[in-house]
């Protein structure tokens, strides 16, 4: 769960009259109830309709064929948080978003988490 996602998800949504789908596919870790709970009554509250989906296996793969399975042309987007400190050093997002971005032709907006977020925004850098 990533309050930025979810936060910059709401305004994407607002501006394209779109419906979301919040995906989770199921590991080790459980999904945040609440934080689902939470995200669907903000886009509800707002007039976005959505829905939720479990899934389960590889959480790239699975993830990558259900993106497949949904996109419709140029009217699909994928929004996804990165969760932390990725172990590919060296890179903006996690193995799980790369391999998205690598192997669907759908758009995908990857979001930092919420404090690196704030870091940009308070930190800008200006080019010359």
């Amino acid at each position: 769960y990533s309050p930025a996602a979810s936060e910059i998800t709401l305004q994407i949504a607002q501006a394209m009259d779109a419906e979301v789908t919040a995906v989770h596919v199921r590991t080790a870790t459980p999904p945040n109830a609440a934080a689902i709970v939470s995200i669907r009554q903000s886009l509800s509250a707002n007039g976005i309709e959505n829905n939720y989906v479990e899934l389960d296996g590889d959480p790239a793969q699975t993830l990558s064929q259900y993106i497949a399975n949904r996109s419709v042309g140029g009217d699909s987007m994928v929004i996804m948080c990165r969760r932390g400190p990725t172990a590919v050093h060296g890179k903006a997002v996690g193995s799980v978003s790369d391999y998205i971005i690598r192997h669907t032709s759908t758009p995908v907006i990857v979001v930092p988490p919420v404090d690196e977020v704030f870091a940009i925004a308070e930190e800008p850098e200006y080019l010359p």
